[in-house]
């Protein structure tokens, strides 16, 4: 997991996957509507989510294996719990059609939380399973979220 300044996202990305986030980001709409948006093809893509947080979220704790997230909050505060995934037991079977796979939470586990709002993003990558949509200092709110899903081919 890598949790960094909006700004300084690119420096993890390799210079074709780069410009084209960038490029995306920079020109993007806050008021996109929730739906899936082609970057490049299946290989980079972005969604758009809108929720309200919860103290015991309906979110299930999730995991990739070809696809890094990035996450950004473009509105709102939410917090991520992020776990181990080798540690983790199955909730059910890597799907590839959808690129996740879903855990039972175990706290002994978790490795880190994640107070997700305004210039930061976090980038989760195939061993990090994350449960989102969490309440931001206990207090539940409703969030929009850009996703950015990159093939893990494009991360150097």
């Amino acid at each position: 997991m890598i949790l960094t300044k909006k700004q300084d996202l690119y420096n993890f990305l390799n210079a074709e996957a780069k410009k084209l986030v960038k490029d995306y980001v920079d020109n993007m709409s806050i008021d996109l509507v929730n739906g899936e948006y082609a970057i490049k093809d299946k290989e980079i893509f972005a969604k758009v989510l809108s929720y309200t947080t919860s103290v015991d979220n309906n979110q299930m704790l999730e995991a990739h294996n070809q696809y890094v997230d990035i996450q950004y909050v473009l509105s709102g505060k939410e917090r991520i719990e992020v776990y181990n995934r080798s540690q983790l037991t199955s909730k059910a079977q890597y799907a590839p059609q959808t690129d996740c796979e879903f855990f039972i939470p175990d706290e002994s586990c978790l490795t880190s939380t994640v107070q997700l709002s305004g210039e930061y993003c976090v980038v989760f990558f195939s061993n990090d399973a994350h449960l989102a949509a969490l309440n931001f200092k206990e207090t539940s709110g409703e969030v929009k979220k850009l996703v950015i899903k990159i093939h893990e081919k494009y991360f150097s």
